[in-house]
């Protein structure tokens, strides 16, 4: 209980804005004003704009639906390994987190979850703008313009959505964007992430992702576009594997595969041992350390202005353990018991997160 309290805490002397700030923790015996048990609970109490923490547990807090704009900051993950980063090594852990009408303008950051999806049902997507997703442990992210169906098979509609930002983000299975003709995404920032398999656009259409910006990932086993991705950027990637890609009127370089797909653009490198030059798992090496780049690698400099490719170079290099940019205490201890004659001797250890 102290330690979700400090860890609380954190963000209050963080946060002094108007917003408020709602705990969200189903640890026992933790009540008081403001604190539920259930981040749904929290979401329906809430104002567009307050704050979530979600505070460190070993269970599960389930789906939640957000209806209104929100910012919730969870605890990070893979502390278990990165045991210096936090004093409390336990994750904000979700099932699935659907983002329906009224949620644009929302921002998740530290969490885990199996799902981050605008489809409430099956098919039925609804339009979310203005979404950011940071540093947070993903299974699925599944993402699509809404559309109308007609009857008879065919999808209908005209239907954007824009600015949508995926940033330092670790997706262990893949990340999914998709706009059904003749829908459109308008305005997506893909950068720093480590994703197993990126995927933008799965059906026949025109209009595809526009206006995009796929930079500084590591991409693990496969980048699928077939010709959805327009009028974008695709500079400073590293692909482990990289069989082919194709979109139009794209930008693309700097990039570096462990393939031959590469072709053409500016300074792209195919063919490259990209394995060789990465940490690799090992004891005490969390999933996504191992992505890490070796020092003295080439990769280090054979980014854009010598920068370094992948999630861990350029302007915003990936976040180990997705730690959110609010303080963290990373030591706790005390003496346990203490009398009017003796005081409890209490020592926190905090530190700045960028």
């Amino acid at each position: 209980m102290k330690s979700t309290f400090l860890f609380a805490l954190c963000f209050f002397v963080q946060f002094t804005q108007a917003q408020t700030i709602r705990r969200v923790n189903n640890n026992p015996g933790v009540t008081g004003l403001n604190v539920y048990t259930t981040a749904q609970a929290a979401h329906d109490a809430a104002n567009a704009n307050d704050i979530l923490i979600i505070e460190p547990s070993v269970n599960s807090y389930g789906d939640l639906t957000l209806t209104k704009p929100l910012k919730i900051y969870g605890n990070g993950y893979f502390l278990n390994t990165n045991v210096e980063l936090k004093a409390d090594q336990r994750g904000s852990i979700f099932g699935t987190i659907y983002f329906g009408t009224g949620s644009s303008g929302s921002s998740v950051y530290g969490i885990q979850c199996s799902v981050m999806t605008n489809a409430i049902c099956c098919e039925n997507y609804f339009v979310t703008n203005d979404l950011t997703i940071e540093r947070c442990n993903i299974d699925i992210v599944s993402i699509a313009a809404p559309y109308s169906n007609n009857g008879l098979g065919v999808r209908t509609g005209t239907s954007t959505i824009s600015n949508l930002v995926f940033r330092r983000n670790f997706i262990r299975s893949s990340l999914g964007l998709n706009s059904y003709a003749p829908t459109t995404i308008n305005g997506v920032l893909i950068s720093n992430n480590i994703i197993n398999y990126l995927a933008m656009g799965t059906f026949a259409g025109q209009n595809g992702i526009q206006n995009g910006a796929v930079i500084n990932n590591t991409i693990i086993n496969q980048f699928y576009t077939d010709n959805w991705l327009v009028n974008s950027v695709l500079d400073n990637n590293l692909f482990l594997s990289l069989a082919s890609i194709n979109f139009t009127n794209v930008s693309y370089s700097y990039n570096v595969s462990s393939g031959g797909a590469l072709t053409g653009g500016v300074g792209n490198l195919a063919n490259f041992d990209v394995n060789a030059a990465l940490v690799g798992p090992g004891a005490g090496i969390s999933n996504d350390e191992q992505y890490q780049i070796k020092a003295g690698s080439p990769l280090k400099t054979v980014g854009s202005g010598g920068t370094e490719v992948g999630a861990y170079g350029g302007a915003t290099p990936y976040i180990v353990s997705g730690i959110p940019a609010v303080p963290s205490i990373t030591n706790f201890a005390n003496t346990g018991t203490g009398s009017n004659t003796t005081p409890v001797q209490v020592t926190i250890s905090v530190k700045s997160n960028n």
